[in-house]
C-alpha cells in the first residue's frame, strides 16, 4: 500500500506541473471546485511488451488506486478521468505512464531491474 501511495504521489507531482512538462500528451481539464466538479485528468499509458489480459487487469486496477488516492489527496480537486492504454514503440513517446509487465525501475541509464516482484509503472 505505501508503493501505490509513493506512486500516486508521484503521478500527482506529474501531472500537477503538466504544464511545464514535455513528456506525454496527457491533459488537465480545469474543473469547477466550488461546485464540487474536480479538474478531470486525461492521460495515456504505454503497455511496454506483451500484456496478459490479467495484466491488464492489475494496471487499471493500480490507476483505480492511484485515483483514489489522488482524490483524497486533493480533498476531491482532482481525478484521473480517462486513460487510454496503447502499445507499440511509435506511442512510448506519447504516453504519459509506462506500465512495464516485469519487474523494471527508471535509472540514469535507463530502465533496470529494482527487485520488486510485481510489475508496475514507471513514470
Amino acid at each position: 500500500m505505501k508503493r501505490l501511495r509513493i506512486a500516486a504521489l508521484t503521478l500527482a507531482a506529474g501531472l500537477g506541473s503538466a504544464g511545464l512538462s514535455y513528456a506525454g500528451n496527457g491533459t488537465i481539464v480545469p474543473g469547477d471546485p466550488e461546485n464540487m466538479v474536480p479538474h478531470a485528468i486525461q492521460m495515456s499509458v504505454f503497455l511496454g511488451g506483451p500484456t496478459s489480459e490479467e495484466q491488464l487487469d492489475v494496471a487499471k486496477g493500480q490507476i483505480e488506486v492511484a485515483n483514489r488516492i489522488l482524490c483524497d489527496m486533493t480533498d476531491s480537486q482532482f481525478r484521473i478521468a480517462d486513460v487510454t492504454f496503447t502499445t507499440g514503440e511509435a506511442m512510448r513517446g506519447a504516453a504519459d505512464v509506462w506500465w512495464l509487465p516485469t519487474p523494471t525501475r527508471a535509472t540514469a541509464g535507463g530502465l533496470g531491474n529494482f527487485g520488486f516482484n510485481e510489475p508496475g509503472a514507471t513514470f
